[in-house]
């Protein structure tokens, strides 16, 4: 008996397909959810105007809390905020609360006699850093143009008088 596999040692590593690229060096990597990218994550809780016309009743006040059976926001959904679209026909009055609304959906509404009121968001948390030694910091500067504008703008009025005498 003769070959890799009867040779005494541990064999050959998971994976190894005698020479040949492996399995997993062919397949492409970090496409979608499972690179870790945010294409394939929802960013809102979305509802259709035709589903609230068809669930709620005229001059009703709705939100994410109230919509909860329709869109079942249980686990991460139910920390996304509501996105309300303008697919299908609403015919009733309603004062609609979400973070987001379609061109068309916000017109649905308010064309029903109904309010679109867009609930603010918690800001986005983004990474600042802070100012190098020996570095202005860049808020300061543009600050400072105005003032030294603003100074600037009375002398340049009184060399102007004083050549037109």
């Amino acid at each position: 008996m003769r070959g890799q596999k009867s040779r005494s040692g541990s064999g050959v590593r998971p994976g190894f397909e005698g020479g040949q690229t492996p399995l997993y060096r062919r397949v492409p990597k970090l496409k979608g959810i499972a690179g870790g990218m945010s294409a394939g994550v929802a960013k809102f809780v979305t509802v259709n105007v035709s589903q609230l016309n068809s669930e709620c009743e005229t001059g009703a006040e709705v939100d994410l809390a109230s919509l909860e059976r329709l869109v079942g926001s249980t686990g991460a959904r139910g920390k996304l905020p509501l996105k309300v679209l303008g697919d299908g026909e609403i015919s009733k009055a309603l004062t609609v609360k979400a973070a987001s609304f379609s061109a068309t959906a916000k017109a649905k509404i308010e064309a029903a006699g109904g309010k679109a009121v867009v609930l603010e968001q918690k800001a986005k948390w983004v990474r600042t850093y802070p100012a190098k030694e020996g570095k202005a910091a860049p808020a300061a500067a543009p600050a400072a143009a105005p003032a030294a504008a603003a100074a600037a703008a009375p002398a340049a009025e009184e060399e102007k008088k004083e050549a037109e005498e």
